[in-house]
C-alpha cells in the first residue's frame, strides 16, 4: 500500500495528463457503446417472412443475386461468409433497431470469427417507409419469449440527408485463418418513393481509399419497383476493404437504403509473400535460361 501511495504522489506533477487519458478512455467506451453487433444468416434475398425481391442486376457484376446467393449459402455453411441481413442486431433481438448516432457495426460469423464495418456517417436501421427491404425473419420464433408473431423487414440507410458520398470500410478480420479476409462482396440499392437517382459504385481494395472498380446505373422511381444488385470479386492475391456508393443528387433527400450485404472470404497472402514468389518465380526462369 505504501509502495501505491509513493507511486501515485510522483504522478502529481503530471495529474493534467492522467486526466486527459481518463477522458479519452471513457471517451472511447462511450463510442464503442454505440456500435451494434449483427449476426449473419445463409439466405441472400429471402422470401418466406419478406416478400419484396431484387429486381434489377447492375451493369458490370461479377455474379448476378441468384449465383452470389448460391456462393454465400455455401460459404456461410462453411463459415468463411454469410449475409447481413439488418433484422438481426446482437445475435437476434430486433429490437434495437434504430441507431443514428452509430458508425460501427461489428459483423460476427463463422466459429468465433468477425469484422468491424465502419460508416463514414451515421445510420439508422429499421423498418423504412419509403424503401421495402429483401429480407425478414419472424421474431417470435428467432427471439426468446416471443409469442406473436412480428415479421422485421429492416434495412439500412444514412440518417442525414445531405451526405451524398457513403463510404463502408470493412476492417481486418479476427478469429480467422491466417490472410482471412473479404473477397467477393455483394449489396442491393433499395429503390425509393419519389426519387429517381443515379449511383456509383465504387469498390475499395487492399486498404485504399482509390477505387479499383466503378459500376454505374440508374435506379428507376418507387418504392420496391427498382432493387438492384450490385456485386465483385476481387482479383487475385487482392482483397475487398469497403465499397463506396455516391448519390448523383445535389439537393434534397436523395438517400437510397441497403439490404442483404453478403460477403465471402478465403486467404489471401501478405504483399510481401506476393512479392518473395514473384521474385523466385524470376529468379527461376532465369537461371534457367543461363
Amino acid at each position: 500500500m505504501t509502495a501505491a501511495l509513493t507511486f501515485l504522489k510522483a504522478l502529481k506533477p503530471d495529474r493534467s495528463l492522467l486526466s486527459g487519458a481518463i477522458l479519452l478512455a471513457f471517451a472511447s467506451l462511450a463510442y464503442n457503446a454505440e456500435a451494434v453487433t449483427l449476426a449473419v444468416s445463409g439466405g441472400y434475398d429471402e422470401n418466406a417472412f419478406a416478400t419484396n425481391s431484387v429486381d434489377s442486376q447492375a451493369p458490370g457484376n461479377a455474379m448476378s443475386s441468384g449465383s452470389f446467393g448460391t456462393a454465400v449459402s455455401s460459404a456461410f455453411t462453411a463459415g468463411r461468409g454469410g449475409v447481413i441481413n439488418f433484422d438481426r442486431p446482437n445475435g437476434g433481438n430486433s429490437d434495437d433497431d434504430n441507431n443514428p448516432a452509430s458508425e460501427t457495426m461489428i459483423i460476427s460469423y463463422g466459429s468465433g470469427k468477425s469484422f468491424n464495418i465502419t460508416s463514414n456517417a451515421a445510420y439508422d436501421i429499421h423498418n423504412f417507409s419509403s424503401l421495402t427491404a429483401i429480407s425478414g425473419f419472424d421474431n417470435s420464433i428467432d427471439v426468446p419469449g416471443g409469442n406473436t408473431p412480428d415479421l422485421t423487414h429492416k434495412g439500412i440507410a444514412l440518417t442525414s440527408t445531405s451526405v451524398y458520398s457513403w463510404t463502408l470500410d470493412f476492417g481486418a478480420i479476427s478469429g480467422g485463418i491466417p490472410g482471412e479476409a473479404i473477397t467477393t462482396a455483394g449489396f442491393t440499392l433499395l429503390s425509393r418513393n419519389l426519387i429517381q437517382q443515379d449511383v456509383t459504385i465504387d469498390w475499395l481494395l487492399n486498404g485504399s481509399p482509390t477505387s479499383a472498380a466503378t459500376q454505374t446505373d440508374n435506379i428507376a422511381i418507387g418504392k420496391a419497383v427498382d432493387d438492384t444488385f450490385f456485386s465483385y470479386t476481387a482479383p487475385a492475391n487482392s482483397y475487398i476493404s469497403g465499397v463506396r456508393v455516391t448519390f448523383g443528387g445535389t439537393t434534397g433527400d436523395l438517400r437510397l437504403g441497403i439490404d442483404d450485404l453478403g460477403f465471402v472470404t478465403s486467404a489471401v497472402p501478405e504483399p510481401s509473400r506476393v512479392l518473395l514468389l514473384s521474385l523466385a518465380l524470376t529468379g527461376c526462369v532465369l537461371r534457367r535460361r543461363r
